[in-house]
């Protein structure tokens, strides 16, 4: 029996009629009709003989139901509240076998130091994330908070994350470290891991700063004693 693409459980079966050797051997291929030809001193039983089977389910990988999510965007200097991964990811997520998001695994952190610092808060404040890799990813769970924490002064689109939706077949996401998912078969298949990445960005969006002097006093040019009319100095060139 060869199952149909994604299906499993128990197919309709086969009903059969035993045949003895009396006659010689069987050629296969059509056969007469046994409507009232079986039992007696026919080849054929007279009765049925029933072929069932299962198709046993294994896990299919989540599916990535879009390439990218957004953080909603902050104002420059902001401390941002943050937001959950499955708030995140939930709509990017996908899984034919109706399991649910678990969590997500980042593999790629492109952000700089200049731009500012992707946090997450799995219950005991907010962290930094670690370096991380393909090879040695980071696990969220669903309810973790994920937020970006922009350098002071800056503004524009920040390198974002990628990331590899997880879904809950093998039970709970415990937030650390994850398995190396570079390898062949790590990922997709089988595995509680999507194959394809899914990108998380956002952006700072400007706001003023107010001037700052770069001296404490300037000073207007000396005039003569009893001058009538000096030539004074715009505000700009003070």
């Amino acid at each position: 029996f060869l199952p149909a693409s994604d299906w499993n459980g128990a197919p309709g079966g086969l009903s059969a009629r035993l045949i003895d050797n009396s006659a010689g051997t069987v050629t296969s291929g059509a056969g007469p009709d046994l409507t009232s030809a079986t039992g007696g001193t026919t080849a054929y039983s007279a009765a049925a003989v029933s072929l069932t089977t299962s198709v046993t389910p294994t896990n299919d990988a989540p599916t990535a139901a879009a390439a990218s999510v957004a953080l909603a965007p902050m104002t420059e200097d902001a401390t941002p509240a943050g937001a959950t991964v499955a708030s995140l990811f939930g709509a990017a997520f996908s899984d034919i076998d109706g399991d649910a998001l678990a969590g997500v695994a980042v593999t790629a952190n492109a952000a700089t130091a200049a731009q500012g610092r992707w946090q997450y808060d799995a219950g005991s404040g907010w962290t930094d994330l670690p370096a991380v890799a393909l090879t040695t990813p980071f696990l969220l769970k669903g309810t973790d908070q994920l937020r970006f924490l922009p350098a002071a002064d800056w503004n524009g689109t920040p390198g974002g994350l990628s990331v590899r939706l997880i879904d809950n077949s093998a039970g709970a996401v415990t937030s650390g470290a994850g398995p190396d998912l570079s390898g062949a078969g790590a990922t997709g298949g089988a595995t509680v891991y999507s194959a394809a990445a899914v990108a998380l960005t956002t952006a700072v969006t400007a706001v003023n700063d107010a001037p700052t002097p770069t001296a404490a006093s300037v000073t207007l040019a000396p005039v003569a004693e009893d001058a009538t009319s000096p030539a004074g100095a715009t505000v700009a060139a003070l």
